[in-house]
């Protein structure tokens, strides 16, 4: 079965980059731009991985869209949150809110499709450990 991905990002340069980097893979792809979004298409097609951005506009962040998702009964979702702030409180924000990757801006498309690839491989049976990239500018 086809596994689904949310990506999550205001800019449309970011959507750009994942819609042209994953397009030819096998994945489902689905887009928001903000966190009502967000959780609107997660109730409707319950992703694999969801890849948002810590700093969303309006009033529903990456960190309450990655909380909501991970306390859900559906928590073996895969979560990336994206964000160009480097400052460790981010990082530790970001683990605190069950994330299971922290990527740093700008983005590298192969390296970021060989973390997606390694995160899908997990199986429920085994849970990911929890990966904090803190600088590693992907």
């Amino acid at each position: 079965m086809q596994k689904k991905i949310l990506i999550v990002d205001e800019n449309n340069e970011v959507r750009d980059l994942f819609h042209k980097s994953m397009s030819l893979l096998s994945y489902s792809l689905h887009y928001a731009t903000d966190g009502f979004q967000a959780m609107h298409s997660y109730a409707l097609h319950k992703h694999d991985l969801v890849i948002l951005d810590i700093t969303l506009p309006g009033n529903v962040s990456g960190l309450d869209v990655c909380k909501m998702i991970k306390h859900s009964k559906l928590h073996q979702t895969k979560i990336i949150l994206l964000s160009g702030l480097t400052q460790r409180e981010h990082v530790a924000y970001a683990v605190e809110a069950g994330a299971d990757l922290y990527v740093n801006k700008p983005l590298n498309p192969t390296r970021m499709i060989k973390k997606i690839r390694q995160l899908l491989k997990t199986t429920p049976a085994m849970p990911a450990t929890k990966t904090v990239a803190q600088n590693d500018k992907l």
